[in-house]
């Protein structure tokens, strides 16, 4: 129960004082401003970095130019040696997450093997 309410007097007056509404909506306003602030910076640093790479906004890559891209030796360039072998993971979200994670970090392949669930295409 003292979850729900104060568990003494004086916090019991600040949870009903009247400006404490104001000031909670003041807060979860804050943290909305902040959380819409950091996606933006996010979203900036993802196009820039997929524009210097020549695979953002400005240069965007169609699916059959992928293909044919992917060989190229300034595409091979950026892309880091690793392979990342995935065997027997079940949950689908895990491996959506570290493709993704590869991606972003420019890994050279992704095997997956065993009972991991593959993406539909």
């Amino acid at each position: 129960n003292s979850f729900l309410l104060p568990k003494n007097e004086g916090a019991w007056a600040v949870a009903e004082s009247p400006t404490r509404a104001r000031a909670v909506a003041n807060s979860i306003s804050f943290l909305m401003r902040e959380y819409k602030a950091d996606h933006e910076k996010w979203l900036r640093n993802v196009d820039k970095n997929r524009a210097e790479h020549g695979n953002g906004i400005d240069g965007a890559m169609r699916l059959n130019d992928h293909v044919s891209n992917t060989t190229s030796p300034e595409r091979n360039s950026c892309k880091h040696p690793i392979t990342i072998i995935l065997d027997n993971v079940r949950s689908a979200h895990n491996v959506g997450n570290i493709l993704r994670l590869a991606e972003t970090s420019q890994v050279d392949t992704v095997r997956l093997c065993g009972m991991t669930p593959r993406p539909p295409h």
